[in-house]
């Protein structure tokens, strides 16, 4: 079996089927210290009300995603490349993932299942198309091969439509053939093809490359260049599999006949067990498990007792060696030297002991992990996330801009920046209406972290962390910067949380310092300078600043645990400390709620036009998610699965009403209520 082979029946079915162990072995390494405990997405700035985070958590859990961390971490080494999709819809947010692999069909191995043609500088997409299969059931059940169906289904993204496509049988990924003709696909196995409005304005697509080397190029599996080396050390290992058992057992020397000291006992594949004795049995022993592991299984063996040998009789056993030395080390090191091609090492190496000495070596495989896990869980399913939270904010802020029109008719919501509505919901006490989506606050950037190391600490561990943390405070270094130290995958906010007692050990050490210096100034108060006759030396040397920079520190140490809210919360920290915004806005609350803005000078406006989409090319009136028909085709596309982003409406109602929209796959709409973000701490619904 070739190395395409072994990853395809590894990605297949989560195992080997050969004896070949490096490819497993390298995949469950790589995947343990990608996920290791578990993953958790945080937002970079959560909202005060903690908006950000309830909406990310809500997305992983209605997408499941903390289910399939281990198996996409596989497929991203196995197969070089997880192109990563989101599609907004009126029940929330879905997410899906696809891997990469070889786009030539006559190459055995994993099939990518995703191509993407590029921009001149490799760093956007130009146009995105994916294939993947899946059953249908909805046929005549009278007829056998009528249901569960293999079908499949390509989609072709661009910035502003969306065309999705259904076959009978696997098309290709490649539109375009060498001379830049659109390749042609037989019309037979083709049933439907259905064009929507991309209302996003944006592929919604991220691709994830392992060992890529520049913008554009396609990732690469770890096994990439190194087939020939793995091969190689598959046949080693079968060789020797093989020596042992044709040289495993010991050879007799005698001078008798073979009948005489040998005799063969039974066939045991052909023997009754116990349940079969009671009557149980329902086929033959050797049709059970593996075809590897039913061969007949003949017991031979030496009679207990070989009577009448004279003196001129010889017996003995020949022992040979079925596995030397230098042919085992040549194997282990040849293989040892592939892991660390890859990244990793041997798991079956022996040279290490100790526990630590184990946790140091993995140290390796753990440095190459957080590479690849930056890949594709910081620049993939970060990013996926932080789409997320965009549209969101997009949702609250168009409709925030039409309740501002009603509120006073002269206002350009056109130059309304989001940093003025942030100023108003979040800094401002004014009553609003509950809108869909969540308010903007700051940077909408996503981050990850994990849930606990592969080695925990030990307790020896923990407490030489802890020593080295408190040497670190006595040279300056603070009671937050030690914390982070010792607990580094901790936000910002649990940290702070965790100093919400009083450090009495350091601070007696400073109010210990501070009273040492206020005895030497007040003797130096009672000492005479000798440069100025009849002046304390106390005036050459000023403490006070000292003393300052002392209870500032301490003031410091006391604060932390004293707000459980963000450090770059301006809007709370300017209410208690009595400042306003430097926005320019002015907000007058009235009985009507009439409010009233000095829009930014700058007249920026969002790049996202929600009340005019693009138009499909395929026709010159569409209105905002509408289907568009293409094409002649036999059986048509009402009765199949769609995919479907929020369309956009023209007319904003406070607040919105719902709107159907089909999901991926063959699940019908379900019709849902919006989602609503109360404002100022108050939970979402």
């Amino acid at each position: 079996m070739n190395i395409g082979q072994e990853i395809s029946s590894f990605i297949a079915k989560g195992n080997s089927i050969s004896s070949n162990s490096l490819v497993p072995a390298h995949l469950s390494q790589m995947s343990q210290f990608m996920t290791r405990q578990g993953l958790e997405f945080l937002p970079v700035q959560d909202s005060p009300d903690g908006s950000k985070e309830k909406l990310i958590q809500s997305t992983i859990k209605e997408n499941r995603l903390d289910f399939y961390y281990n198996g996409i971490a596989n497929m991203f080494c196995a197969t070089g490349g997880i192109l990563w999709l989101y599609q907004p819809s009126v029940n929330g947010s879905n997410i899906y993932w696809f891997h990469s692999g070889e786009e030539n069909q006559s190459i055995e191995g994993v099939k990518s299942q995703y191509k993407i043609y590029h921009t001149p500088n490799g760093r956007g997409y130009q146009e995105v198309v994916i294939r993947y299969k899946y059953f249908d059931n909805s046929g005549n059940r009278a007829v056998s091969n009528s249901i569960n169906k293999e079908k499949w289904v390509r989609l072709r993204l661009k910035t502003d439509t969306i065309t999705q496509e259904f076959f009978s049988a696997e098309p290709p990924l490649e539109l375009y053939n060498p001379q830049g003709v659109m390749s042609s696909f037989s019309p037979a196995v083709i049933e439907s093809q259905i064009t929507y409005i991309n209302t996003l304005g944006y592929i919604p697509c991220v691709e994830s490359c392992n060992r890529a080397f520049f913008p554009g190029d396609s990732g690469r599996s770890d096994f990439k260049g190194m087939e020939d080396s793995i091969e190689t050390e598959a046949l080693l290992r079968q060789a020797i599999q093989d020596n042992i058992h044709y040289f495993g057992n010991p050879t007799l020397i005698t001078s008798r006949d073979s009948s005489e000291v040998v005799q063969k006992l039974k066939n045991l594949s052909n023997e009754l067990g116990w349940a079969d004795r009671q009557g149980f049995k329902e086929r033959p022993f050797s049709q059970m498990g593996s075809p590897k592991r039913t061969k007949q299984r003949w017991q031979d063996g030496m009679p207990k007792v070989i009577g009448n040998v004279g003196s001129d009789e010889r017996f003995g056993y020949i022992a040979p060696d079925p596995v030397s030395p230098d042919q085992s080390r040549y194997v282990d090191q040849f293989r040892s030297s592939i892991h660390n091609s890859i990244g990793g090492i041997d798991p079956n190496d022996q040279s290490f002991a100790t526990f630590g000495e184990v946790k140091s070596l993995y140290g390796k495989v753990a440095a190459t992990a957080n590479i690849k896990s930056h890949i594709l869980w910081k620049g993939g399913l970060c990013v996926i996330l932080e789409m997320v939270v965009n549209q969101e904010v997009k949702l609250y802020t168009q409709q925030f801009k039409e309740w501002l029109k009603t509120q006073d008719k002269k206002i350009d919501v056109d130059r309304v920046t989001n940093e003025q509505i942030e100023s108003i919901v979040w800094g401002q006490d004014i009553q609003l209406p509950d809108f869909v989506g969540i308010p903007p606050y700051g940077t909408n950037e996503v981050s990850y972290r994990y849930n606990g190391d592969v080695y925990e600490d030990s307790p020896r561990d923990k407490l030489d962390k802890s020593i080295y943390g408190r040497n670190l405070q006595e040279l300056g270094m603070g009671s937050l910067e030690v914390v982070d130290l010792i607990f580094p995958n901790l936000s910002m906010k649990e940290k702070k949380a965790k100093l919400s007692g009083i450090p009495f050990r350091i601070a007696g050490q400073y109010l210990g310092l501070f009273s040492n210096i206020l005895n030497l100034h007040q003797q130096m108060t009672q000492i005479e300078d000798p440069d100025n006759a009849g002046k304390a030396l106390s005036l050459r040397y000023n403490m006070t600043e000292l003393m300052d920079s002392i209870v500032s520190v301490l003031r410091r140490e006391f604060s932390y645990g004293a707000s459980y809210d963000e450090a770059d919360n301006k809007y709370l920290n300017n209410a208690n400390s009595g400042s306003t915004s430097t926005v320019p806005i002015n907000v007058s609350s009235t009985p009507t709620g009439g409010v009233s803005i000095a829009t930014s000078p700058d007249g920026r406006v969002l790049p996202f036009d929600w009340a005019n989409p693009p138009i499909s090319p395929n026709s010159s009136t569409v209105s905002s998610g509408q289907r568009v028909e293409s094409g002649n085709y036999p059986n048509g596309g009402s009765t199949n699965p769609e995919l479907q982003l929020r369309p956009a409406s023209t007319q904003y109602s406070i607040p919105p009403t719902t709107v159907p929209v089909p999901t991926l796959g063959a699940t019908p709409p379900v019709q849902n209520r919006p989602v609503r973000t109360k404002r100022k701490g108050r939970a979402r619904e």
